[in-house]
């Protein structure tokens, strides 16, 4: 496991022990991916709206994932994206049984270059 980059600032030292064992797992997936993704490069591992978040900030080749403890609960958590890009759609479509989504897909502009 990649060791969390400033540990004291991320709040997975702030979550149950039993939560926090449990974060480590989507946090690897996130770092593995990138690492095995052609053009990704560094993620840089930071703090947004107090949550553990992953962007590619060198590359800026995707958008940035948050993680945290979903609200009311010592055993679950929630990935969140930036509801811009096709992430939730494409997700709800490749794992409709494997992960749940709460929330309605928002209406999304498309634009045309």
């Amino acid at each position: 496991m990649q060791p969390i980059s400033k540990p004291r600032a991320l709040t997975f030292w702030q979550t149950p022990e039993q939560l926090r064992e449990r974060l480590y797992a989507p946090r690897q997936l996130i770092l593995d991916t990138a690492r095995t993704t052609p053009g990704v490069g560094d993620i840089e591992e930071s703090l947004k709206w107090n949550e553990p978040a992953y962007l590619t900030s060198k590359s800026k080749s995707g958008s940035t994932i948050r993680i945290n403890r979903k609200a009311g609960s010592d055993t679950k958590y929630a990935m969140y994206f930036n509801c811009n890009t096709n992430l939730i759609d494409t997700f709800r479509t490749l794992f409709p049984e494997t992960l749940r989504f709460h929330g309605e897909p928002r209406n999304r502009v498309r634009h045309r270059r």
